[in-house]
This record gives structure tokens, C-alpha cells and sequence, in this order.
């Protein structure tokens, strides 16, 4: 017999199996349905309505429609309980925040109070609530179930981040460039940053500073609640390397040359310096007068 669960005005259909005429005969069945009541004699399935809750057994008989001959097929007990009904809540915008319930289950019988609090999400404030019964405050409402379920929704607030600069200097400034992903520059906290370098020509990468974790020429930033900084600095590798910025007249020699030829131009030299990768000063010479 089956089935053998249901709740509280639910209308249960009820099948009874396993009866066989010898004759071949048609046969009915009454059900006993323990609460004090029982079917008429009819087809093998029939509905009952159980107006309490408890556990109750149910019989089942049958019997020849020709010769009315009676016999009890077996019992079964069946478990009524009160219905339950579900508590839906809406998340507007659904990244705004989360929201609890106490008790926690989500599907109640009518007449239980459900608390739920709401908690922002980073970067919203809680707004209002949609469909709470009276009586809420900020962030925490209040929904007592009745015999249908109930729909809230938890509204919040989207505020503007605020936003963390992330400074990238080149050491030396000409050796190459540094690209960020996302770009930009200026990011809210907990923001992942990629940082990748591109060493100019003669010069090659050589390490990282004040980043989080690096791998060869690429480091990662996830940035927090304050503005960062992050060298790139790189290594010369040969060649002649431009003048600093601001050195117009100076000679800078990185191959130790020891003699130089110059022009004269109108009848004056200009101010010479030859200097070598170690900065030490091979010539020097300030000549104002006219030559001829």
C-alpha cells in the first residue's frame, strides 16, 4: 500500500495491490482508514483527507463483486504531519550581500517566525526590505510563516569605491617599460594586478621591488587599503647608452677612450668630459679663446 507519508488537508491517494480472484472475478476493496472513518467498497485506489497529524493504520480489504466474499489483504501505517511552506528570499542586486534565516531551513509550517539579517557585500550598504512583515529594523526583519509561502527580497545600495594608486618606477628610467593588467592604474582593495616588463634594447630585466610574488619579468599586486609602489629594475647590457636627461654637452664613454679630436666651431671648443663606466674622468678641458 502506498504511499505512506502526507501532510495535514492533503488529499492521499491510497492503491491497494497483491488481491487475485480464483474465479477471475472483478473485484472491490474498502480501506479502514484508521482515524474512525473508511472508504466504500470501490476500485483499488481511493482518496482520503487527514484533518490531523500522528501516525495512523490504514486496511485494506477486498472482495468477489459476484460473491461478496470478504478478506483483509494486510495493513500499513501511514504518518501525517503538518504542511510546510517555503520562505524565498531575492537578493536585489544579486552581488549586493547575503542573507540569513533562523531558523535556518527555509521551508517552515505556518505560523513560525522567521528572523532574517541581511550583510552587505564590500562596496554596498543595505537599503530596505521587500515583502517583511512589520516590525523589522535595518538591517534584521521578520516574516511569521502563514499556510502559503512568502517571497522577501533584501535591497541594497551599490557605493562608489575608493580607489588605491599603484606607482610604477623604472630603475634606470630609460630601460624599459612596464604594462599593468587591468590598466589604469588606480584600483579598489583586494584588486589583483598583473604587472609585466619589456626591457629596452642593451638592457635586460633584473628584478622586482615591492611586489607581492613575481615570476621572471612578470609580478603580481593585489592591492589594499593604501597606495603602493613597485620598481622595475633592470640591468645595461652593452652598447652606448643615450646621455641623461640634462647632459647636453657631456660625453659619456663607456669604452675608455683616451684620446679625442674635436672641431672647432666659430673658434671655440666647448666644454669636454670624457667619463668611464666606473665614473672616473679621462679629459676635461674648457677652452674660450680664439684659436687663430
Amino acid at each position: 500500500m502506498s504511499p505512506l507519508t502526507g501532510t495535514v488537508n492533503q488529499v492521499i491517494n491510497f492503491t491497494a495491490t497483491g488481491a487475485n480472484s480464483s474465479l477471475q472475478h472483478e473485484l472491490q476493496y474498502k480501506f479502514n482508514w484508521g482515524d474512525n472513518s473508511e472508504s466504500s467498497w470501490g476500485s483499488s485506489t481511493q482518496s482520503h483527507t487527514y484533518t490531523s497529524t500522528g501516525q495512523f493504520t490504514i486496511q485494506a480489504e477486498a472482495r468477489c463483486e459476484d460473491d461478496n466474499i470478504e478478506s483483509t489483504l494486510y495493513s500499513a501505517t501511514v504518518t501525517i504531519s503538518d504542511p510546510t511552506y517555503t520562505l524565498t528570499v531575492n537578493l536585489n542586486p544579486p552581488n549586493g550581500g547575503t542573507v540569513s534565516l533562523n531558523p535556518p531551513e527555509g521551508s517552515y509550517t505556518a505560523g513560525t517566525q522567521v528572523t532574517l539579517t541581511a550583510m552587505p557585500n564590500a562596496n554596498y550598504t543595505f537599503g530596505s526590505w521587500s515583502g517583511a512583515d512589520p516590525g523589522g529594523s535595518g538591517t534584521t526583519a521578520y516574516v511569521t510563516m502563514g499556510s502559503a509561502n512568502r517571497t522577501v527580497t533584501a535591497n541594497f545600495n551599490a557605493v562608489a569605491a575608493t580607489l588605491y594608486t599603484l606607482t610604477v618606477t623604472l630603475n634606470p628610467a630609460n630601460g624599459g617599460t612596464v604594462t599593468l593588467s587591468p590598466p589604469g592604474g588606480s584600483y579598489a582593495a583586494g584588486t589583483p594586478v598583473t604587472l609585466t616588463v619589456m626591457p629596452n634594447a642593451n638592457y635586460t630585466f633584473g628584478s622586482w621591488s615591492g611586489v607581492d610574488t613575481s615570476s621572471g619579468t612578470t609580478a603580481y599586486v593585489t592591492m589594499g587599503s593604501s597606495n603602493r609602489t613597485v620598481t622595475a629594475n633592470l640591468n645595461y647590457s652593452g652598447g652606448v647608452p643615450p646621455p641623461p636627461s640634462g647632459a647636453l654637452g657631456t660625453v659619456t664613454n663607456p669604452y675608455k677612450i683616451n684620446k679625442l679630436t674635436t672641431k672647432v666651431y666659430n673658434g671655440y671648443i666647448p666644454e669636454i668630459s670624457l667619463i668611464t663606466l666606473e665614473g672616473r674622468s679621462l679629459f676635461q678641458e674648457v677652452q674660450s679663446s680664439i684659436l687663430w
